[in-house]
């Protein structure tokens, strides 16, 4: 029997998960974002931040976030999401891939528990979430999708 990727990883210098943030203009939906990933109760990842070409001053409000687990990575350049997802994809060093928008915010036991859920039943292939949506004002006004298929 196979070892679980957990236990692969870990015999390695590779993060068990690479989280992908392309951002444009993030704003200040960055900072909360990024320390969302930084206080996973699972540690053992990396954040890919891809800036597309961005015009704002998003990267200095986080500026002061010291993680080596973090690389940010800009060229100038806009190339669109698409192109910088598969940029993400190609520097990837975990073995599992994660999404993370840059208006995003994780709850602290995310990873724990996509990891777990994915090492449960070698079968999985992806692991999805459920998001809140809250307003500008920081209210809560809704979950999506209502409800989820457990096979696609």
């Amino acid at each position: 029997m196979d070892k679980p990727l957990m236990a692969q990883v870990q015999a390695s210098n590779a993060p068990l998960i690479t989280v992908a943030m392309p951002i444009f203009n993030a704003g200040s939906y960055l900072r909360l974002a990024v320390l969302s990933i930084v206080r996973q109760t699972f540690a053992d990842w990396e954040l890919l931040i891809i800036d597309d070409g961005s015009t704002d001053n998003a990267l200095q409000d986080i500026a002061d976030i010291r993680d080596h687990r973090i690389r940010i990575l800009r060229d100038g350049e806009n190339k669109g999401l698409a192109a910088r997802l598969n940029e993400a994809i190609d520097l990837a060093r975990g073995s599992y891939f994660a999404r993370m928008d840059q208006d995003d915010v994780s709850y602290p036991d995310r990873f724990a528990r996509q990891i777990e859920a994915l090492e449960r039943d070698p079968q999985l292939d992806l692991v999805a979430a459920r998001a809140v949506t809250i307003a500008g004002d920081h209210r809560l006004t809704g979950i999506l999708p209502a409800s989820m298929q457990k096979e696609i």
